[in-house]
């Protein structure tokens, strides 16, 4: 099989940087003779280059749907032919768990790749779910990516999963299993078949100790679609996030239960990134944050106290660290709120990894109210950017947002200036606030 052609003679096999010669130490990771002759590269030809109107226009792939629910939808209603999926996430989280269910749902012939387990293994977990396995299923223990694109050639499947990926070992056997080297080595490999023989493959992927997938950052830009798998605050449930989609939304978020026959969808999950209470509790305020393409009501938590330390304590869990940083420069700067001697903590409840920036107005008034420590009140929404001035600005969907806060019975929405629907088009018992500073929008707090 021709491998994919290289634009550099001269790779890193620590760090796999490339190089247009050789050279005893690599400038990139600072290793000692790591940096070697990448054949395939010298050998490679140019690629071939076409005109865009002598090509013939092709219609949008069909998708093929996946036949679990929460899986089509997150997805954009299934995963056309060639797609290559990353899902990833710590271990023993429950991402094998996931893809058996997966894959025991597919009409097409399957393949299932494990590097970790035995066929007798692997066999016993497919059992445990579904007693009457389709005869089109087939599962091999492999490591070597070589074989593993033998037995491709061999069966034809039209759906492969590789459980994992920093399992695999690559053509040039002197590189380190799971080293970065290897790692993108044997993603571009597999890859590269896929898409030529139209498979959808499914590649599994562990992540780091601060949460990020582990290897280089190239093999989130090698595969079409990224899933993240989390858990949540409750040991029972799992997060399935989508981070990267290129045939449908990214940001979509799915709420799933482990139980003994497997992984099931949530009832109610809405309620749960809100946490109930039987009275006023000051660090907390509501955010209207977009999920793809779903509008959720998410708690933020904030506790702010006295620091006995040169340096405050900053922590943020499901928040950018860097984002809660310019948003206390802010409020210290616009409001004089002394959160430079003050150690600051901040938690979005559930567990839920947020980007949104609608959800800055809502981190600030947690803030405000933890350092105040004056309660905000239940039914209170908050959604706007912050910029460094101070200034409030509305983000995308701001109807979607305003209408489903009315709709979960939400009386007060404090945001950044927009054309806001008429009251008698939503919900005449929401109380609309909209101000174009954050020292204005925040200023009961203070």
């Amino acid at each position: 099989m021709a491998s994919k052609p290289k634009l550099l003679p001269f790779s890193c096999q620590s760090c796999g940087a490339a190089f247009p010669k050789w050279m005893g130490k690599c400038t990139e990771c600072g290793e000692l003779n790591t940096v070697v002759e990448n054949i395939r590269a010298a050998s490679a030809v140019a690629s071939k280059i076409f005109r865009v109107r002598d090509l013939k226009a092709e219609e949008e792939s069909q998708k093929n749907s996946l036949s679990i629910p929460y899986l089509d939808r997150v997805l954009g209603g299934g995963l056309p032919g060639g797609t290559v999926v990353l899902l990833a996430g710590e271990p023993g989280i429950g991402k094998s768990t996931l893809l058996f269910q997966m894959v025991l749902k597919q009409k097409e012939k399957a393949l299932y790749v494990s590097a970790e387990e035995s066929v007798e293994q692997i066999a016993r977990r497919f059992r445990a779910l579904e007693k009457n396995v389709a005869d089109d299923l087939f599962v091999i223990s492999e490591n070597r990516v070589t074989e593993i694109l033998k037995q491709i050639e061999v069966l034809k499947p039209k759906i492969v999963v590789i459980d994992s990926i920093q399992m695999m070992i690559a053509e040039n056997e002197d590189r380190a299993r799971g080293g970065m080297a290897s790692l993108r080595e044997t993603t571009e490999s597999l890859v590269q078949r896929a898409k030529e023989l139209g498979i959808t493959l499914w590649i599994v992927g562990h992540v780091n100790k601060e949460g990020d997938i582990a290897g280089p950052k190239t093999l989130e830009h090698l595969v079409d679609t990224v899933l993240i798998f989390s858990m949540a605050e409750d040991a029972r449930l799992r997060i399935l996030q989508v981070q990267k989609h290129r045939f449908g939304r990214s940001g979509e978020v799915v709420l799933l239960e482990m139980s003994e026959r497997g992984l099931h969808e949530k009832q109610e999950s809405d309620s749960y990134w809100v946490h109930t209470k039987s009275e006023k509790v000051s660090g907390c305020a509501l955010a209207s944050i977009l999920m793809g393409s779903r509008v959720l009501c998410v708690e933020v938590q904030a506790l702010v106290v006295d620091s006995y330390f040169p340096s405050p304590r900053r922590n943020s869990s499901g928040f950018d660290i860097n984002r809660l940083y310019l948003i206390l420069a802010v409020l210290e700067k616009r409001l004089k709120i002394p959160f430079s001697r003050s150690d600051v903590y901040l938690n979005v409840v559930g567990g839920l990894k947020i980007s949104d920036p609608g959800a800055d107005l809502a981190v600030a008034a947690a803030l405000i109210s933890a350092h105040t420590e004056k309660a905000i009140s239940t039914g209170a929404v908050f959604c706007g950017e912050i910029g460094l001035t101070g200034e409030l600005r509305s983000t995308t969907a701001m109807d979607d947002r305003f209408r489903t806060t009315a709709q979960m019975g939400y009386s007060e929405w404090f945001s950044a200036p927009w054309k806001a629907p008429k009251p008698e088009n939503v919900a005449k018992n929401l109380k609309a606030h909209s101000f174009e500073q954050v020292e204005r929008a925040l200023g009961f707090l203070v």
